[in-house]
């Protein structure tokens, strides 16, 4: 069996290209996990709507960089499992 994987691209404000790996909603936000197509930069923003448009955002501070990845970890444990090993 072959399992193809579509994975959306986005362009920032700054005219990079970025893939989208993955989109997880808290009650704060909609995390967004991004990368460049190398995986060699890795960018976490958050999906907010301002009046009525969506726009991504920088995290706020440490605690919400921490939670980011906390959500990532709980709905992904394999990699986190990878990642310690």
């Amino acid at each position: 069996m072959n399992d193809v994987v579509t994975m959306n691209e986005i362009t920032l404000d700054n005219g990079e290209n970025y893939l989208v790996l993955d989109k997880i909603p808290s009650s704060k936000a909609t995390y967004v996990y991004l990368a460049k197509e190398d995986y060699e930069d890795i960018l976490l923003r958050k999906r907010i709507v301002v009046d009525g448009s969506a726009v991504l955002e920088q995290l706020d501070d440490l605690q919400e960089i921490r939670l980011a990845f906390s959500l990532f970890f709980q709905k992904h444990p394999e990699l986190l499992e990878e990642s310690l090993s």
